[in-house]
């Protein structure tokens, strides 16, 4: 939800208030302008903070689930697992 909230919320803000990067030099200026161009793409932004916070923030990623998963849990899996068709969607409930 953050990550939604800052792709709308920044290229706002960077589109309202550019930041004149040429003061401080050609190199920059071109730098400047790539993170301009980066802070005002909604896309960028909602990818870019999404992928940094799922890889910082604990319990949101597979080894984290495969580390607390028990045998038995990964056994019943695999056999609904062998149940579905190839591309077949249907509900699993868990017990």
């Amino acid at each position: 939800m953050l990550s939604f909230f800052a792709g709308l919320s920044f290229p706002a803000q960077f589109n309202a208030h550019a930041i004149d990067w040429a003061a401080a030099g050609q190199t920059a200026k071109v730098l400047g302008d790539i993170l301009q161009a980066l802070l005002t793409t909604g896309m960028a932004v909602t990818a870019i903070l999404a992928i940094f916070l799922d890889n910082v923030i604990p319990g949101a990623t597979i080894a984290y689930w495969e580390a607390e998963a028990s045998d038995e849990a990964w056994e019943k899996a695999e056999i609904e697992w062998k149940k579905m068709a190839v591309g077949e969607e249907r509900k699993v409930f868990v017990e």
